[in-house]
Parts: structure tokens; C-alpha cells; sequence
């Protein structure tokens, strides 16, 4: 088909035309009239005691806090097991999430053999607006200290022997996220000015292909009519 035989018959199918943009123009609508999505991100880091041998926590940790981030993680997600991910860059709204918040330990490892080195929670939070985000950041970071807390109050750990908890971000920085609408307007108008015509280049050969089939079957009610002609029998 030529560019020229296109042209003709999407002149001929302007019906179909028009109900394709009527279509991308709602689709056009939703997608550039969506409400926007703020998120942050922060870690709560668990530090050793302090003491005068190893007076650098980050530096010289002495105790395997690791497996206590672990316990804060499941303890928070009620032992609820949190889906593996490929990468430890994954975000919330990434995965399309809009409203919503995720506590988790960094994966370094893979889906299949996952490895947990480090003990920093990573906490995500994804909303409508900054103020709920902001919220609820801080209401986590409240939760896993108080989570810890709870932990080493079981344990009858004293005072001077106890992990602490350094949340990365005491005040949340708020992003905005999602893509430039101009894009996402430039992005639906040409799917739906391509997907139209293809649909409009498949329905015309349909069309076309029916039309023949009609001529050429002659029908039952030509059968039945040529079953009624006499028979001449010499």
C-alpha cells in the first residue's frame, strides 16, 4: 500500500477516523489530568553502643547489627515477606504504586540469592500530597525506633550496651514525581494516530475480503432454486 492508497483510505474511513481521536482524546485527558504523586525516601540506619574502644560507630562496629534491622524489618511488616527485587534502586512509584509505603532491607543480592550486608532499613513513601507524605515518614521512623527499642527491652539489654537508630533524613525531603506531560500528550497522540490507522487498514480488508465472499457465494436460496429446475432426461 502506497502512501497515496493510505491517504485515500483513511478519506474514505473518516468515521473511523474521528472514533479513534474521540477515543486517544479521552485516554489524552486521563493521562495529562492525572493528580500528582509526591514521595520521599530516607534509611534508619542501627548503630552499636557507644564506648571509648571503638569510639566511631560507622567506622568500627563491634556487634553483627545486621540480623536486628532484619528483625525491626519483619517486625514492622508483621512477618508479612516482602517481594525480592532484581534491584535495590526500585522505587514505589516505580512499580506504579500512588499511595503507599514500603519498609525493607536493601537487597545486594538477586531474586533468587538474595544478600543483606548492611543494616540500614530503607523506607519509602509515596502520596498525594507532601503534607500525608510527610506524615507518614515520620510516623515509620517513629514505629522502627520504638520497634527497637521494644526488642532490646525483651532482651534485657542495658542501657550502655544498647543499638541506636540514625534515621538519615529527620526531616523528609519531598519529591514530585511522574513524567513531563507534554511528553505524555506527544507520547498518546501518536499511539493513538498509529494504532487507528492500522485498525482502520485492518477493518477495510475485512470489509473487502466479506464483500468478495458475498459474490461469489451464490447462497442457499440460489441452491434451492437450481434444485427445482427440471431434469431433461433423453
Amino acid at each position: 500500500m502506497t502512501s497515496r492508497d493510505l491517504l485515500a483510505l483513511v478519506l474514505r474511513r473518516w468515521y473511523l477516523m474521528a472514533l479513534g481521536a474521540l477515543i486517544s482524546l479521552g485516554v489524552l485527558y486521563e493521562a495529562t489530568h492525572e493528580p500528582p504523586v509526591f514521595f520521599t525516601q530516607y534509611s534508619v540506619v542501627l548503630l552499636p553502643p557507644r564506648s571509648t574502644t571503638f569510639p566511631n560507630n560507622l567506622e568500627d562496629p563491634h556487634y553483627g547489627m545486621t540480623p536486628m534491622a532484619g528483625v525491626i524489618v519483619s517486625d514492622y511488616n508483621a512477618g508479612h515477606r516482602l517481594t525480592l527485587l532484581g534491584s535495590p534502586d526500585t522505587t514505589l512509584y516505580g512499580e506504579g504504586v500512588r499511595d503507599g509505603s514500603r519498609v525493607r532491607l536493601p537487597n545486594d543480592g538477586s531474586q533468587w540469592q538474595p544478600i543483606y550486608d548492611l543494616p540500614n532499613i530503607d523506607v519509602q513513601v509515596v502520596g498525594p500530597s507532601p503534607e500525608e507524605v510527610t506524615a507518614k515518614a515520620r510516623q515509620i521512623g517513629d514505629e522502627l525506633e520504638a520497634l527497637l527499642k521494644r526488642r532490646q527491652d525483651q532482651l534485657g539489654i542495658r542501657d550502655t550496651m544498647r543499638m541506636t537508630a540514625l534515621i538519615s533524613s529527620p526531616d523528609p525531603i519531598i519529591a514530585q514525581v511522574g513524567g513531563a506531560r507534554s511528553r505524555t500528550a506527544l507520547g498518546v497522540v501518536l499511539a493513538g494516530a498509529t494504532l487507528t490507522t492500522i485498525g482502520v487498514v485492518r477493518f477495510d480488508r475485512w470489509w473487502a475480503r466479506r464483500r468478495t465472499r458475498r459474490r461469489t457465494d451464490p447462497g442457499p436460496g440460489a441452491l434451492a432454486a437450481s434444485e427445482r429446475e427440471p431434469v431433461l432426461v433423453d
